[in-house]
């Protein structure tokens, strides 16, 4: 299964272009997380079981529906439910990041057992419209995807008020992702406020896991280039001379694959130990990364 989102379908596909950008208003303190990395760290970060019955959204699919349509095929996390024989688990909610005015971050539960959805805003309080957008979305999805939600009834709509309230303007999307990683573990998210620390590690760690991932995606698309050189020489070679007439048959692809320079990757990596979630926070934001050499 593939944990890395088309916007408007919600289907997997391999790889998400990280430019440098993402990287630097991640590390940046005075800057918000932006969808890019909310989508990396969730997908590597996230409960990939789905033994909770929780699936994660992609933080642009509401913003991007016309909230009318019923999409063909149905997005990703409608169609892959937690409910094969291995874990016997229905589907049960949604966790969805959701972009407010293009500007800020917050978080929606979808309830499917309780025919509604909570929501969580780390700056409620700031805005007189807080919830109002996100309501209007979530009661247009109620509408065509009412066949989803168990039971009978009108849809309910609730305002979390004990959710964590941030210290700044640049760290909702920090606690969207801590929310969901929470929903994803079955857990209500955290009232807890990030220290200065926490945010810092989340960070550091953030910045570092999309400089890995875009390394990653480089690498494997020298390789499927290099692939795609390769089928078609070997079909070109299927026409050509009879192989001990051709004077580069020992060596035809040589200097087809780059040799990265050996400095290219090197430097601090995470252990899987501290990938692991703790019950509390996650060790995404209680430890912070090596640094590089």
């Amino acid at each position: 299964m593939s944990w890395d989102f088309d916007p408007v379908q919600g289907q997997g596909y391999s790889t998400v272009e990280i430019s440098i950008s993402d990287i630097i208003t991640t590390e940046s303190c005075i800057s918000g997380v932006g969808d890019n990395a909310i989508r990396y760290i969730l997908s590597h970060y996230g409960n990939r079981t789905l033994s909770t019955g929780v699936n994660i959204v992609d933080p642009t699919w509401l913003a991007l529906w016309d909230g009318r349509t019923l999409p063909s095929p149905l997005p990703w996390f409608l169609m892959s439910q937690s409910d094969s024989s291995a874990t016997g688990t229905p589907l049960r909610g949604l966790a969805i990041p959701f972009g407010v005015g293009g500007w800020r971050w917050t978080t929606i539960y979808v309830n499917f057992e309780a025919r509604g959805a909570v929501y969580f805003d780390s700056l409620d309080g700031c805005f007189r419209d807080t919830g109002r957008e996100a309501e209007r979305k979530m009661r247009a999805f109620f509408k065509v995807f009412e066949i989803f939600f168990q039971g009978s009834g009108e849809f309910r709509w609730e305002v979390d008020g004990l959710c964590a309230r941030q210290a700044d303007y640049y760290s909702c999307g920090i606690y969207t992702v801590r929310n969901c990683l929470d929903l994803l573990e079955g857990r209500r998210p955290s009232g807890d406020v990030l220290t200065e620390e926490e945010v810092g590690h989340f960070r550091r760690n953030g910045g570092e896991l999309l400089r890995r991932k875009r390394i990653q995606i480089h690498q494997e698309e020298v390789r499927r280039e290099a692939q795609a050189n390769l089928t078609y020489d070997e079909m070109a070679v299927s026409t050509a001379e009879p192989r001990d007439k051709r004077k580069s048959a020992d060596t035809p692809h040589s200097g087809l694959i780059p040799e990265f320079h050996s400095g290219f990757n090197a430097g601090g990596t995470i252990s899987e130990q501290q990938h692991a979630l703790s019950e509390k926070v996650g060790g995404f934001m209680q430890t912070s990364v090596p640094k590089r050499k």
